[in-house]
């Protein structure tokens, strides 16, 4: 889809990227899902498979920035620089969600090969941060796949209360540490996934 001929029609050109995109943004939403619930059962066959879709994640994100560098050397899009200016960016936002992924898949294969487990109240912490999150995916896909103005503003809000969550979840984390309730190995583990 990311082909250069494409650039003499720069809708065409860009409707590529954005298709491109969206298979970023899908791919990096669904392992972040996965490599959440390896938290809670570690499973080799999930967590290569997050492994295999960030290859391809990170793949996509190379063609499409070469693409998007390609098609600005052409000046075929003056138009649509604002554009292609926001599609650089989302390149680098739904690569780095990727990465999230696999950071929170390779820190349920340390708790995996330590024999160590998050507490219950932990694994509950999680699954609130975790609804939030897919209500910020939510929006995102929203606002991103229909354009829709709304759900982009509602994402900054919803950002907010996610950072209060981890600040306040830290804290008890924290306490947990201090009365026993939690290993360094686990705890050090739950630092690293908020």
């Amino acid at each position: 889809a990311l082909n250069p001929k494409f650039f003499a029609t720069p809708a065409i050109a860009l409707k590529s990227c954005y298709d491109a995109l969206m298979a970023m943004f899908t791919a990096s939403r669904s392992n972040i899902e996965k490599a959440c619930m390896l938290l809670r059962e570690y499973d080799a066959n999930i967590a290569a498979e997050i492994d295999e879709e960030e290859e391809n994640i990170d793949m996509l994100a190379d063609l499409v920035t070469n693409y998007l560098a390609s098609m600005a050397a052409t000046n075929t899009a003056e138009n649509q620089p604002e554009i292609m200016n926001e599609y650089y960016k989302l390149v680098v936002e739904f690569e780095r969600l990727g990465d999230y992924a696999t950071n929170i898949s390779e820190t349920a294969l340390a708790l995996h090969k330590k024999d160590v487990g998050l507490s219950d109240i932990a694994i509950q912490e999680l699954d609130v941060l975790e609804d939030l999150l897919k209500k910020v995916l939510d929006e995102a896909e929203k606002a991103f796949g229909s354009r829709d103005i709304e759900a982009a503003k509602r994402i900054e809000p919803l950002e907010e209360v996610v950072d209060d969550m981890v600040e306040i979840i830290r804290q008890q984390h924290l306490h947990r540490l201090e009365i026993g309730l939690c290993t360094v190995t686990a705890g050090t583990c739950f630092v690293d996934v908020l």
